[in-house]
């Protein structure tokens, strides 16, 4: 690491990479990253049923949204009035939480094992999820150009 670092460092003094410009190496500048919020993302397009996942330390939660908030696929499609309302409808449901200081390929679902984490990752992804559905637009009635 603490060569990669030096790097880093070195391609930033010559001008190759700008610090400024590259605020995603910080992560590799610093042996600890301090997070006051976990990382959360969902992904309407994955393989199976929509998915919305979270990582809160080296723990991760998954879940599955119930309803159908995928968008249209293939060459032009876009965001629809329908997606927009099953996103603001969606539930999150079958959660699934792994341990990835232990589990890092994600084979042992441990929500059983531990309900308390579960329930303490369960109610901040909620959190999360309620930012995403808030934010998202309410696009029933519009037209989205292509």
């Amino acid at each position: 690491m603490k060569l990669f670092t030096s790097f880093l460092a070195f391609l930033i003094l010559c001008g190759v990479l700008c610090a400024a410009e590259q605020p995603n190496i910080a992560v590799f500048l610093c042996d600890d990253l301090n997070r006051t919020k976990p990382l959360f993302w969902y992904y309407v397009n994955a393989l199976g049923q929509p998915r919305v996942s979270m990582r809160d330390g080296d723990w991760k939660l998954a879940a599955t949204l119930q309803g159908n908030p995928r968008p249209q696929r293939g060459p032009g499609a876009s965001h629809s009035a329908e997606w927009s309302v099953n996103i603001k409808t969606a539930v999150l449901e079958r959660f699934e939480l792994y341990n990835l200081a232990e589990d890092h390929r994600e084979q042992t679902d441990v929500a059983a094992k531990e309900p308390q984490c579960l329930a303490e990752m369960k109610r901040k992804m909620q959190v999360l999820f309620d930012e995403v559905q808030k934010d998202t637009p309410a696009l029933a009635g519009l037209e989205i150009l292509r």
